[in-house]
């Protein structure tokens, strides 16, 4: 792989990123909200429930986007 990579460097360009860093990933903090505001420490019977749980959560985070500014405002 690292020689088709030498023999391409003229337009492929390869960089290394960084190590996982939940911290640098806005998604990481819009995941916390929705475990907080509707699935930590519950029980669902079913597939469905999840769903229509997880649709009211995203919901309102579209009605009401403030409530999550912020967890975003780091990466403004």
């Amino acid at each position: 792989m690292w020689e088709w990579f030498k023999a391409n460097k003229s337009w492929f360009h390869v960089k290394n990123l960084p190590p996982y860093c939940p911290e640098l990933n806005a998604a990481e903090n819009i995941w916390h909200h929705t475990r907080v505001k509707g699935i930590h420490n519950r029980y669902f019977d079913s597939k469905d429930e999840i769903e229509i749980t997880l649709k009211k959560i995203f919901s309102g985070i579209q009605k009401n986007p403030n409530q999550i500014e912020g967890y975003l405002r780091p990466f403004l």
